[in-house]
């Protein structure tokens, strides 16, 4: 992205993440404006892919997941579901949240927080990390961490982000107490050739 890219459009800066000890395990999916079907994004704690048994990497020490750098138009923006998968299951609330709602005018570069999911543990996969089974979204400030990762990763935002932060805490719809639907994904078998 060079300078004259910024003064366009929007640019947000925002972290997607899961707790560490779930490490490769789970993944936390957050949609805005729709998600990747429309014209907004899908934002996943795994965005990196990997074979390895360690598996995808995680851009943070403290939690897992990555940093999102994204151009937008500029005007209203929303942040408006959110899944976790893990083995095969996907969890997302019964009622939905109230969306999480941003402008962003041009030349604009926000800081708008951290997307966690915090979960609910279960047994130990092969590979070391643990699968989740449900968990509730949060929005953290850990501008701290994600700031010095942006500028890193993308020297011209350096000294131009501005801290605009979504509404901290649980994101959850009023009166929700946190239970979940599921959805258990079909496993795919192949077929078994004849003798």
């Amino acid at each position: 992205m060079k300078a004259s890219d910024l003064e366009q459009g929007a640019v947000v800066v925002l972290s997607v993440s899961h707790d560490l000890q779930a490490q490769g395990a789970a993944d936390a999916m957050f949609y805005m404006d729709g998600g990747a079907h429309t014209s907004g994004a899908l934002m996943t704690s795994l965005r990196k892919s990997s074979w390895l048994p360690s598996g995808p990497e995680s851009d943070f020490r403290t939690r897992y997941g990555g940093l999102y750098i994204l151009h937008l138009k500029p005007g209203h923006h929303v942040i408006d579901s959110w899944q976790i998968y893990s083995a095969g299951v996907r969890y997302s609330s019964k009622a939905p949240p109230p969306p999480l709602e941003f402008d962003a005018k041009a030349g604009d570069v926000l800081y708008l927080g951290n997307l966690h999911a915090r979960l609910l543990l279960g047994g130990r996969t092969l590979f070391g990390g643990r699968m989740a089974l449900g968990g509730i979204p949060e929005v953290r400030d850990a501008q701290v961490e994600d700031i010095p990762v942006a500028e890193k990763q993308m020297p011209a935002l350096k000294g131009k982000i501005k801290v605009a932060l979504l509404r901290q805490g649980p994101w959850l719809a009023s009166g929700d107490t946190g239970e979940l639907k599921s959805i258990v994904e079909p496993l795919a078998v192949p077929p078994v050739p004849k003798k």
